[in-house]
């Protein structure tokens, strides 16, 4: 069905965004931490600032 990673990549988001279902790259700190109760707060603080960052490099090659 699939040639590549990349083809399914592509296919996976569009059905995210066909059926409304958000990246998860766009979920706040609070609602991960209202969703996930039992993961540890200060592990969800890490782990989004660790993603934040990651995206800003993504988007322009550096960070301040």
């Amino acid at each position: 069905m699939f040639n590549t990673r990349q083809d399914l990549t592509e296919w996976a988001i569009e059905q995210f965004n066909k059926y409304g279902i958000r990246q998860p790259e766009t979920y706040t700190e609070q609602e991960i931490k209202d969703a996930c109760l039992e993961v540890p707060s200060w592990a969800i603080t890490k782990h989004v600032e660790k993603r934040n960052i990651q995206l800003l490099d993504e988007d322009d090659g550096y960070h301040d």
